[in-house]
């Protein structure tokens, strides 16, 4: 019995231990997640919030409906039947507001006026496009179906000015009232028609953005001639709001209503980022090395590149577009593309894959070389996505080799797979198709963070597969006192290579870039503290500089707003007016 007993209260103990090793283990990984969080906040990565709301619709016909207008007294008339329709679930709604917009689609120049007439056309021409897909009887690629006396009539839909393909017209929605904390400013003015998102649900072109939404107007026009009914023969019609701005109605030069911000809000409004997970297990997002373009490719316009920083995603940039959206000129010269990357896997090996996808992208698009803008392309990094940029347009030679080993790469022991992956990180020449570069807050030379608590804590929780933790091992042992001890102990993350005075970071700073390149830098100078001195929180001025650029623009914001500052943007126009000035065909 005293054995037994004995054992027994050797496991009661060991499970103790146990217990007391898990509470230890779990209130590390709490402080670490709390850790993370704060760097979280730090580089700015804080939840899109999206309020989208149906848009308001005209009220129901009132015995004081009736006017002298014949045609307005019908619609009323129309639009309380299309109402009940509509609540008993009757497809037949769609060719009552259809009849509805029709009668009042006269008013449609002056759209804009406060009166019973124009809100019964836009609210007919919402309903109208929210019931026709609801009931199948709309499709934005080829058209409306409305039953008139029994008999079907298709009413196709005319496009003018979208730089997209028929099929890339899957569903429209209505704009109406939306608030969000993406961007701090809506871009809308009224005219004529009614705007709209349009969604996409086709495959993506190669390096096209998936689902996809843009923005457009919806205008229904009326020729002059009635049928017997009353009506007009009328025509549906879109328009690109950011590249079509006045329309011929009625013999008449008028505006069209725009809300190009909307499109953006719509998109965001689902979002659910992955920027946590794709940092802590960069290896397990390899596939989210993706360049992607927000429009489809446009022949003659010059690409502008947008590489997000650490912890992040390409919807940080969502102010900046819409703010470019929005500046005339810019979509007439340029096109918007992004970079995104798992943000744990440190740099060097991003470079790489952004360098390959570049490569890939504009050959896809210009087989032939023969679109010049294709070498004027401008590429903007914010934070870590600077350094990534700068590895655009520099030329390796063997300096970064020999920054973490002291052997040629060729005189390493190494499988093939693991020298391919150094030789991509480690080798290369300077992109022949990027002509200038902005880096906004970029830690040329480091920041501190990365060696204090959060930054460690945060090179911490990257995790690493374990087969390619064996193989790091392996490549270690099997060439012992080759490689510098930052590579010794362990794969580096990005924070790891964000380090001051790191060797591999010195040894960006010293590659040289292509003569015809032209560097620019915006610099935060919003803190000020006895160690670093003046910054914007996380990276020192000193460390922002790029003596090589030929300008600095210094912003009083902190890092994680700089490349959202309005200051930030006003700064880039201005690089993007000298880029364009330039290039001889647009000069």
């Amino acid at each position: 019995m005293a054995s037994l007993s004995q054992h027994g209260l050797q496991v009661v103990r060991s499970d103790k231990n146990t217990a007391v090793l898990l509470y230890r283990e779990r209130v590390r990984f709490a402080s670490l997640l709390l850790h993370l969080c704060l760097l979280v906040c730090i580089t700015g990565c804080l939840s899109t919030r999206v309020n989208w709301r149906e848009p308001k619709y005209a009220p129901w016909p009132s015995q004081n409906s009736v006017t002298n207008d014949g045609r307005l007294n019908e619609a009323e008339v129309l639009y309380g039947k299309a109402l009940q329709q509509e609540e008993e679930c009757c497809d037949a709604c769609v060719d009552l507001y259809y009849s509805v917009a029709n009668l009042t689609a006269e008013n449609a120049p002056c759209a804009t006026a406060n009166c019973r007439k124009s809100q019964l056309h836009r609210s007919a021409m919402i309903k109208l496009v929210v019931n026709g897909q609801r009931f199948g009887r709309l499709d934005p690629r080829t058209g409306l179906t409305v039953y008139r006396n029994g008999l079907s009539d298709l009413i196709q839909i005319e496009r003018h000015g979208f730089v997209w393909n028929s099929e890339d017209f899957s569903s429209l929605s209505p704009v109406g009232e939306y608030s969000t904390n993406a961007f701090q400013r809506r871009y809308r003015s009224p005219g004529v028609g009614i705007p709209m998102v349009v969604s996409s649900e086709t495959n993506p072109r190669p390096f096209g953005t998936p689902k996809p939404t843009f923005p457009a107007t919806l205008v229904m026009r009326a020729d002059s001639s009635e049928l017997d009914n009353g009506e007009s023969d009328c025509r549906l019609e879109l328009y690109d709001p950011m590249r079509v701005d006045t329309i011929d109605m009625a013999s008449t030069r008028v505006a069209i209503a725009k809300d190009v911000s909307a499109a953006v809000a719509y998109r965001l409004r689902n979002q659910r980022s992955n920027i946590i997970s794709n940092f802590v297990n960069p290896s397990r997002y390899q596939g989210d090395y993706r360049l992607s373009m927000i429009e489809p490719y446009q022949r003659g316009k010059i690409p502008l590149i947008l590489v997000h920083g650490l912890l992040s995603d390409p919807f940080t940039w969502v102010e900046m577009i819409n703010e470019l959206y929005a500046c005339r000129g810019f979509v007439e010269h340029f096109q918007i593309w992004v970079f995104e990357y798992p943000t744990g896997q440190q740099f060097l090996a991003s470079a790489g894959q952004m360098r390959e996808q570049l490569k890939q992208a504009v050959a896809g698009v210009d087989p032939d070389c023969s679109d010049p803008q294709l070498s004027q392309i401008v590429i903007v990094g914010h934070s870590m996505g600077g350094l990534i940029a700068k590895m655009q347009v520099a030329d390796s030679s063997d300096t970064l080799w020999r920054s973490i080993a002291n052997k040629p790469i060729d005189q390493v022991t190494m499988p093939q797979d693991i020298r391919d992956r150094l030789q991509s990180a480690f080798f290369f020449t300077a992109s022949t198709n990027v002509s200038r570069v902005v880096f906004i807050g970029t830690p040329h030379n480091g920041a501190s963070t990365a060696s204090r608590l959060v930054g460690r804590v945060g090179a911490a929780l990257v995790a690493q597969p374990q087969e390619l933790s064996d193989k790091h091992r392996e490549l270690i042992e099997r060439n012992p006192g080759v490689f510098s001890s930052e590579v010794t102990k362990r794969i580096p993350t990005s924070i790891d290579l964000l380090k001051p005075d790191t060797p591999i970071l010195n040894a960006v700073s010293e590659l040289p870039i292509d003569h015809r390149v032209r560097l620019h830098s915006i610099i935060g100078d919003s803190h000020w503290s006895l160690f670093k001195g003046r910054s914007d929180g996380i990276v020192p001025i000193d460390s922002a500089r790029e003596t090589r650029a030929i300008t600095e623009r210094y912003v009083r914001e902190k890092h994680s707003d700089l490349h959202k500052y309005p200051e930030t943007i006003q700064e880039l126009v201005m690089i993007l007016n000298e880029h364009l000035r330039e290039i001889p065909t647009f000069r």
